[in-house]
């Protein structure tokens, strides 16, 4: 799933946890062994991630029994996108020590970036009946695979734990308030994203959010500003140029509008929501060929945008082209979108 989802790009902010890494502390590993994880993780800290490899391989080849060494080399797989070879380095670590918090929380990070997440709530589940230092994490990690499952009510009662834990966990509001959006419950939402700025005023992610609210309540001009806030600190994230761009085409500034949606584009040609977007504005400027070409081209790249098929059905009417026009509605009907459902009874009887 793409992190910015619902409406017209809501950021949906899944930030994983950062991988817990060992600063050591097993009796067996010798000197050497030791002497080659604390260059390695010095290396991965720096991002090293090749450098920090060939150490830790060089610290287990000293001590096969050195489970952080297994440990840390499976966070520098995960970094390295090799989730195959970190669950080998944990399960490693955790058969040399059962006991090894950290493994079983780092295990259950890479299973959520696998999309097994009842795997990773297996790993959790344990780790929240033992004293593990940091529950607060392992709350939202639970939670984030609980809202991954559909299970929203469980998720909400975990992302409560974390922000009980630790009142200043930003990412845990800012995902509370996403699924709360998603739920529309947009007050509890909105709260949410507020928090989430008290603690951190340069939280893009929330800034944005908070744009999208305005926008769910048609408020395009508040909308615009929260948008201005968010680019203000990240120029070059894409989904807020469209955001912006939308709102301002609600507003009828329509060059405006499409200023910012060829900027989101420039960024990434791949975002559906831009290219439906830029239909909407050729629509208003009575381009409706063109209109269209841009609704098909969202509709190849994703056809989860919210009323694509809606404003595919608006082209193919502005063309002259009525039964085409009729079954993208039916389409945008099925998902119980109120425009298309009364332009199917007005013109496609």
């Amino acid at each position: 799933m793409p992190i910015f989802r619902y409406g017209q790009r809501l950021c949906i902010g899944v930030m994983l946890s950062a991988l817990v890494v060992a600063c050591g502390g097993s009796d067996e590993p010798n000197s050497d062994a030791v002497r080659f994880f604390r260059r390695a993780n010095t290396e991965l800290k720096r991002r090293e991630y090749k450098e920090a490899l060939r150490l830790y391989d060089e610290a287990i080849h000293e001590s096969g029994n050195f489970y952080e060494a297994f440990n840390n080399r499976g966070i520098t797989y995960f970094e390295l996108g090799d989730y195959e070879r970190a669950l080998q380095d944990y399960n490693q670590a955790i058969l040399l020590n059962p006991d090894y918090g950290e493994a079983y929380y780092n295990r259950a990070n890479t299973f959520i970036a696998m999309g097994r997440y009842a795997q990773s709530i297996q790993d959790l589940n344990r780790l929240t009946r033992t004293s593990y230092v940091d529950t607060a994490r392992v709350y939202y990690a639970r939670a984030m695979s609980y809202q991954s499952q559909d299970d929203y009510e469980a998720a909400l009662t975990d992302f409560g734990r974390a922000v009980r834990l630790d009142s200043t966990y930003e990412e845990a509001y800012i995902n509370r308030g996403l699924l709360q959006y998603r739920l529309k419950n947009y007050d509890m939402a909105e709260r949410d994203f507020q928090k989430a700025i008290a603690i951190n005023p340069e939280q893009d992610f929330a800034w944005n959010n908070l744009g999208m609210l305005k926008m769910a309540a048609a408020d395009y001009k508040a909308a615009e500003e929260y948008f201005n806030r968010a680019i203000e600190l990240n120029r070059r994230q894409a989904y807020y140029l469209n955001n912006r761009g939308f709102a301002l085409l609600q507003q009828d500034s329509l060059e405006a509008g499409l200023a910012d949606i060829e900027r989101s584009l420039e960024l990434d040609k791949r975002n559906g929501w831009a290219y439906r977007n830029r239909g909407i504005y050729y629509l208003r400027t009575e381009q409706p060929e063109e209109a269209l070409k841009q609704f098909q081209r969202a509709v190849n790249l994703d056809q989860t945008v919210e009323k694509i098929y809606f404003y595919l059905g608006e082209a193919y009417r502005a063309v002259g082209n009525q039964q085409e026009a009729c079954q993208a509605w039916r389409q945008s009907a099925a998902r119980h979108e109120a425009e298309a459902e009364e332009r199917l009874k007005e013109l496609c009887l």
